[in-house]
């Protein structure tokens, strides 16, 4: 019987994809241990895995939805790089404790990938993120491009940024050429109506 540790993002996104694996490998005969939030003890243990929390308030399902709804690109890798900074110690004294023959881990678990690196672990990644082809980017208007990155291009001149709120507004044009080239004409042309905030206006 091999011991695998699993080291998940605290969001139903990411833990609920990966129930099913350890319950399979549960299952199959092996020990499985799992690491996450408190909040989500009773849907790891039903699968027959050993649970394991977090320390409290390190990462929570919340900080991770509070910092997602934000539309801040750059909110959530903050709120997880700030938890591994207390979860990376957490789980290079965890881990050796296990024993473990793999660790699973989520693919944004940075504390988890480094810990395990460390220790030389494998690693087994799980990418429970959804992902877009280019055909969808393709078809998104120009000010769905902005809505999704403004926030996190801050010191442009970007719709969004807090440089861009604080600035008064002037219309300015786009030339067409400055737009993507996988946007289609009538994308170009609302992309020159746009209005630009300058931060030095």
């Amino acid at each position: 019987m091999a011991t695998l540790v699993f080291v998940e993002m605290p969001a139903a996104g990411h833990v609920n994809p990966s129930l099913p694996i350890a319950r399979e490998l549960v299952g199959r005969g092996e020990r499985v241990v799992y690491y996450t939030d408190a909040e989500f003890q009773s849907a790891v243990e039903r699968t027959g895995a050993t649970f394991h929390p977090y320390p409290t308030g390190v990462l929570t399902a919340r900080m991770i939805t509070e910092a997602t709804q934000t539309g801040d690109l750059t909110r959530v890798p903050t709120v997880i790089l700030r938890a591994t900074e207390s979860l990376l110690p957490y789980m290079l004294d965890e881990l050796p404790r296990q024993e473990p023959a793999a660790a699973v881990l989520d693919s944004n678990a940075v504390w988890g990938h480094a810990a395990a690196k460390l220790l030389r672990l494998p690693r087994v990644s799980l990418m429970t993120t959804f992902m877009l082809g280019s055909r969808a980017y393709a078809q998104l208007r120009v000010r769905e491009w902005l809505h999704m990155l403004g926030p996190a291009l801050p010191n442009t001149a970007c719709v969004g940024g807090p440089i861009a709120r604080a600035a008064p507004v002037r219309q300015v044009g786009v030339p067409a050429a400055r737009v993507s080239s996988p946007w289609r004409s009538e994308h170009r042309a609302a992309a020159a109506r746009l209005p630009i905030r300058h931060a030095d206006d």
